[in-house]
């Protein structure tokens, strides 16, 4: 039994998905999305959008919202959440917003608030600060699986700071090398943990 709604004109209930281009403005801004879903009546042609059209649309032109605000779009939350092995609910737990805030977020139901994109985008750049996260949100923190071949790069801006390599600090070299060391240590330790599990 189909759940979409018959026509208004003919009550047929057969509907042909199809698409077209609309530009929109928003904020004094225009942007154009190809491939926005209708349907159309197969019987009178009468055209409608569909509630699983409309939420679809919705969520694609609230991307582009987000965009212009400067606000992360729904997949790049998406990839932060997943970086820290993190499912929606656990991500809700430890960032806050609600118990389904995540899941709206990522499918464009609803926006984020400023403070949230902020704190996730702080996340993504300082990943450490995750742990005191899920201290304060009293959350175990996820288990991260580095893997073999990771290195530290180091950038050092040369001609801004240290001139030539032959005149690099020592003590710089030394600090980023003791660096390197520990991730390697880590590594190795991870990997025992995946064996002997």
């Amino acid at each position: 039994m189909s759940h979409d709604p018959n026509c208004p004109l003919c009550g047929s209930f057969a509907w042909e998905a199809t698409q077209h281009d609309v530009t929109y403005c928003y904020k004094g801004e225009e942007f154009a999305l190809s491939g926005i879903e209708y349907s159309l009546c197969k019987e009178c042609g009468f055209d409608l959008v569909l509630p699983d059209q409309s939420r679809r649309n919705e969520s694609r032109i609230r991307d582009k919202h987000r965009g212009i605000d400067g606000l992360l779009t729904g997949s790049e939350i998406r990839e932060i959440r997943k970086s820290f092995s993190l499912s929606q609910q656990e991500a809700a737990r430890i960032f806050g917003g609600g118990d389904n805030a995540f899941s709206k977020y990522e499918r464009g139901e609803v926006s984020q608030s400023l403070a949230m994109d902020r704190l996730l985008r702080v996340a993504r750049t300082h990943p450490y600060i995750l742990k005191t996260l899920c201290a304060l949100a009293g959350q175990p923190p996820p288990e991260t699986k580095l893997l073999r071949g990771t290195k530290l790069h180091v950038t050092i801006n040369m001609e801004m700071s240290y001139g030539e390599p032959t005149d690099w600090n020592p003590k710089v070299v030394k600090a980023a090398s003791n660096v390197q060391e520990v991730l390697d240590e880590q590594i190795a330790e991870n990997d025992s943990h995946l064996e002997a599990a």
